[in-house]
């Protein structure tokens, strides 16, 4: 993740970084996804809320490069 905010062209998004806002994190997620050209996802060993495959799905859905690396059982 620092080797990625060193490069100026590209900027890390993640939950953490969200802060306070009035749309729930699914809402929130998909936001983030609208604005970016690429989406990097690992994917751990488990099954959570949906997020991950929502955010996706919607990458997929605008024509974003999509890149996935899986940990893990999955």
């Amino acid at each position: 993740m620092d080797a990625l905010n060193r490069m100026e062209e590209m900027r890390f998004v993640g939950m953490e970084f969200f802060g306070n806002r009035p749309d729930d994190t699914h809402d929130a997620s998909l936001d983030q996804v609208d604005q970016c050209e690429v989406l990097v996802g690992i994917i751990g060993h488990r099954y959570g809320s949906g997020i991950t495959e929502a955010e996706y799905r919607r990458a997929r859905e605008l024509g974003h490069v999509v890149r996935l690396d899986s940990r893990g059982s999955v």
